[in-house]
């Protein structure tokens, strides 16, 4: 199981245009953290490599991008198995 700050460490060097933010698990990674969609996929490939998780395995796993909140859970949830 990982925590929020273990997830946080993992997001802030990966925030587009080097822009710093407070970042609180409700926010969305594509709107309030200006992610792209490479941004996206070098997170997924960073903690599908880190964590040793699938995230394809995970019913509607493109949701569990949307929101920070939803992507830890979604991590834990891999973890879990």
């Amino acid at each position: 199981m990982i925590t929020w700050e273990e997830l946080k460490e993992i997001l802030i060097p990966l925030i587009p245009n080097g822009k710093e933010k407070d970042i609180t698990p409700d926010m969305h990674l594509i709107g309030d953290l200006e992610f792209d969609s490479l941004s996206v996929m070098d997170l997924l490939s960073i903690l599908e490599n880190t964590y040793g998780i699938d995230f394809t395995v995970l019913e509607n796993f493109a949701a569990r991008f949307e929101r920070c909140d939803l992507l830890l859970e979604g991590i834990n949830e891999l973890l879990q198995r």
